[in-house]
C-alpha cells in the first residue's frame, strides 16, 4: 500500500473542498489501485490531501493528476506549490 500527502497554503477553504470534490476526487478514484482519498483544512488555510493506493505507480499517477487538474483548472485556488511527502505504508493498524 502506497500512501501520498500533499499540504497547501490556499484563501479559501470552502471554494477548494468544493473543487476537490466535484472534480478532482472523481479522477482519483478513477485511478487503478485507488484506496482511499481524505482532505482536510486545519488553520483556516492549511489544506491536505491524502491518497492511498495499492500501488506504487497509482500513487504516482494521483500525484501527476493532482498538479495537472490544478495547473489547468484552478491556478487561483493553490497559489503556491504543496509540501509533498509520499512513500510505502510499512506500518497501520
Amino acid at each position: 500500500m502506497f500512501l501520498s500527502i500533499r499540504q497547501y497554503v490556499i484563501e479559501k477553504p470552502e471554494h477548494v473542498i468544493k473543487a476537490v470534490d466535484k472534480e478532482l476526487l472523481p479522477k482519483v478514484k478513477a485511478i487503478p489501485g485507488f484506496i482511499n482519498f481524505y482532505a482536510l483544512v486545519t488553520g483556516g488555510r492549511l489544506f491536505a490531501t491524502v491518497s492511498v493506493f495499492e500501488t506504487h505507480d497509482g500513487m504516482e499517477k494521483s500525484d501527476s493528476t493532482a498538479v495537472e487538474w490544478i495547473h489547468h483548472y484552478h491556478p487561483d485556488l493553490f497559489p503556491n506549490p504543496p509540501q509533498e511527502t509520499a512513500g510505502e505504508v510499512r506500518l497501520h493498524s
